[in-house]
């Protein structure tokens, strides 16, 4: 159980976990039967950005997390700030189409910003080590 006090390990667990469930998700929506076949090209790829993150060492494992958690932060805003942008404002005439785009620029400049302004200020506000 010593393991779960390392948040690099956990985050990193997490990632290949997630990884693994979107690419089943996205096999079984292509077609009923893909869904393990996806799930396994996920995991393979899943393991070779952990390889080539860790034989890196370009950049440090806290900022990292850190910039995950800034990402995390600014999906959490962007996903509270898409609805309040009209939908007329893109000129189209489905407003479903409207807030697919106001979502995705939301997500975009949001999710920059978070990440950006955690990974490179204050990186040892967090972790003291």
């Amino acid at each position: 159980m010593r393991f779960l006090r390392n948040p690099i390990l956990i985050t990193r667990i997490l990632f290949v976990l997630i990884t693994c469930l979107i690419g089943y998700w996205v096999g079984r929506g292509l077609a009923p039967g893909r869904g393990p076949e996806y799930l396994a090209w996920t995991f393979l790829i899943a393991i070779a950005f952990l390889v080539f993150e860790v034989s890196t060492n370009i950049i440090s494992s806290k900022k990292i997390l850190l910039a995950s958690a800034g990402l995390t932060f600014g999906l959490v805003v962007a996903w509270f700030i898409y609805p309040t942008i009209p939908p007329t404002i893109f000129g189209d005439q489905n407003i479903e189409d409207s807030q697919l785009k106001s979502r995705i620029i939301c997500n975009l400049l949001f999710g920059y910003f978070g990440l950006f302004s955690r990974s490179s200020t204050r990186t040892d506000s967090v972790f003291h080590g």
